[in-house]
């Protein structure tokens, strides 16, 4: 169904997969820590009517690393590259820190972009530092302690099974230990050390796009990473933004709520 392929932004190598063109354009970026694989779940539905392409973000999965770089301006900055090499404007769907880069991406080059689709961007790190979200500050400490000195691939594994319920199958420990593996410690230390926005002007960048956009909010209080604070400072800022509320969604909706997300998306761009 999908063609893995490589982009070479002038500084790295992006991986990604390309589904048949179905129809117009649509980039996938996933979260901090994940991979292209985490849309797994909506790529089926997606590939009948997109032409998808779902990328590993640098420091992640297959991509290039490029040290200390790992800000939300070095990621846009790669996806930007690719949109310039396309032919089309191009839909940008991203879930967390795959969110803060498509709306970042779409204020830097809104000729490039048709649409945004921002599911749940961790925008609490605008003025929070990680350690007010003590899920997420947990999950990253945990990842740069497994991968700060480079370990060989069985001794991911046997960290991620750790992990894991005991009786968890190889089945399931070898994605997670897969995705994990492919992480950049670099990736994870930026967001410890509250560095993700270094150089970027979020307000100013918000204010610079023009395209529809879609927002949906995680709920805080089940582990979201956007506050009624954020929604509301995306409309200050955004004001043509449509802001959707999910109660009692947690941060990883493209995962354990495809079919809220597939609704959302599909009413959304129905429009345009």
């Amino acid at each position: 169904m999908l063609t893995e392929r490589t982009f070479d932004t002038g500084e790295l190598t992006l991986n990604y997969a390309e589904g048949p063109a179905s129809g117009p354009a649509m980039v996938l970026l996933h979260g901090l820590s994940l991979w292209r694989q985490s849309w797994d779940a909506l790529i089926p539905e997606l590939t009948s009517s997109w032409h998808v392409f779902a990328f590993d973000l640098r420091g992640h999965g297959k991509s290039g690393r490029v040290a200390n770089e790992y800000h939300v301006v070095d990621y846009s900055r790669d996806i930007v590259a690719f949109l310039r090499s396309s032919a089309e404007p191009t839909v940008l769907v991203g879930h967390s820190l795959g969110g803060f880069v498509a709306l970042v991406a779409a204020a830097e080059y809104p000729e490039g972009v048709r649409a945004v689709v921002s599911v749940d961007p961790g925008l609490f790190v605008r003025n929070s530092s990680i350690a007010s979200a003590p899920g997420f500050n947990d999950w990253f400490t945990w990842l740069y302690e497994t991968m700060k000195d480079s370990p060989p691939y069985e001794a991911v594994v046997a960290r991620c099974r750790e992990t894991l319920p005991p009786d968890s199958s190889d089945a399931n420990v070898k994605p997670f230990a897969d995705m994990v593996y492919g992480v950049a410690a670099d990736a994870a230390e930026a967001m410890l050390s509250d560095q993700m926005l270094e150089g970027l002007d979020l307000s100013g960048a918000l204010q610079k796009i023009k395209c529809p956009t879609l927002v949906l909010q995680g709920d805080w209080a089940n582990g979201g990473a956007m506050r009624d604070e954020d929604a509301d400072f995306v409309r200050a800022n955004l004001p043509s933004a449509v802001i959707v509320n999910n109660p009692n969604r947690g941060h990883l909706m493209p995962d354990e709520h495809p079919g809220v997300i597939l609704q959302h998306m599909n009413a959304f761009l129905a429009a345009l």
